[in-house]
């Protein structure tokens, strides 16, 4: 009976610890092909961002409610962008599953903000240019099952691989902003 009591309690313990130690687990990143995303995502970025914000004061492109959801947006793009450097600043710098999970969990949420923003405008968009936008939801959402999958097996290439994947979503995001005020 003392048997099967400490059975019952250790192979839960045991289950748990291995099923947290993937997530605390630290994987070593490459950062070479993370350093080219990151730079091209900042001068994207620069350039969309003072047009963006320029146009806004001018025109007054988007409601008060739409600006205000752009603004979480830039900021989450900000945090993202500081979170990369952060770890490019660390030629093989570490960082778990959790961190990326989270960093991929903003991604996703700035570029459905931005979408839904822009997709209230699509009566002034031309086509031609909501056929491009339509190509960049189809290029997230392909992103979108490649970053899953290499999340659902941690290794440091397939962490370096989804952070660099999640680098070019928020570009593509950046790219969707940019076409959207053209």
């Amino acid at each position: 009976m003392k048997n099967k009591l400490r059975n019952i309690i250790i192979i839960p313990v045991i289950f748990l610890l291995t099923a947290c130690g993937s997530i605390y687990q630290q994987y070593a990143i490459d950062s070479s092909m993370l350093t080219v995303e990151a730079n091209l995502l900042k001068l994207q970025y620069t350039k969309v961002e003072t047009i963006l914000r320029q146009l806004q004061e001018d025109k007054h492109l988007f409601t008060d409610d739409e600006w205000n959801e752009l603004l979480n947006v830039d900021s989450t793009i900000d945090m993202l962008i500081a979170r990369i450097d952060g770890i490019i600043q660390f030629q093989s710098s570490e960082i778990s599953l959790m961190d990326v999970q989270f960093m991929w969990g903003l991604a996703v949420e700035g570029y459905t903000k931005a979408r839904t923003v822009i997709s209230a405008h699509k009566d002034e968009i031309p086509p031609s240019s909501w056929a491009l936008l339509d190509a960049f939801d189809t290029q997230a959402e392909m992103t979108n099952a490649r970053i899953d999958k290499l999340l659902n097996d941690p290794s440091n290439s397939n962490i370096t691989e989804a952070l660099t994947l999640i680098t070019g979503v928020i570009g593509i995001a950046v790219k969707m902003l940019g076409v959207a005020i053209i």
